[in-house]
């Protein structure tokens, strides 16, 4: 393992052997999904935050993010750019009267209406499988990407 991965490791994961730690299956089933969790791993920060605000955020905004990905929080606070992505803010309840539940307007864009298939390219697709999010960054190649085969019409 390179050296720069290494130092992106918090401390609280140290004794995670390498190769759990680089096994994209291993971090997805160590998510952190509970504020308290968050606590454990940042007890600097257990004083610096309304919890029990940032709990109602999480009922309505799950936390799921993976021990890599929040690793490379450098500080546990809003103004640290990881935090503030991966962790529910209580300002997300804010509701605005000209929300939208597509502001994107993705919907519109998809090549198969209500497939949830949001791109295409040459024969491979891009689909959403799942509403959950865990924050895990992942380089899509013809080696593990799902093959686009497109309906023949009968002849």
């Amino acid at each position: 393992m390179s050296s720069s991965m290494a130092s992106t490791r918090h401390p609280y994961w140290k004794d995670i052997p390498d190769e759990r730690w680089n096994d994209w299956r291993w971090q997805h089933t160590q998510r952190i999904r509970k504020l308290e969790t968050l606590k454990e791993i940042f007890p600097e920060a257990v004083d610096q935050f309304d919890w029990e605000a940032m709990q109602e955020a999480a009922s309505r905004f799950p936390l799921g993010v993976t021990p890599y990905y929040l690793s490379l929080v450098k500080t546990p606070s809003w103004s640290d750019p990881i935090w503030r992505q991966v962790v529910p803010s209580p300002d997300e309840l804010i509701s605005f009267d000209d929300a939208v539940d597509d502001p994107l307007a993705e919907e519109r864009y998809m090549p198969v209406p209500g497939s949830r298939t949001v791109i295409r390219i040459g024969c491979f697709f891009i689909r959403i499988i799942t509403a959950q999010c865990t924050v895990v960054t992942a380089t899509v190649d013809e080696r593990s990407a799902i093959p686009f085969r497109p309906r023949t019409e009968p002849s």
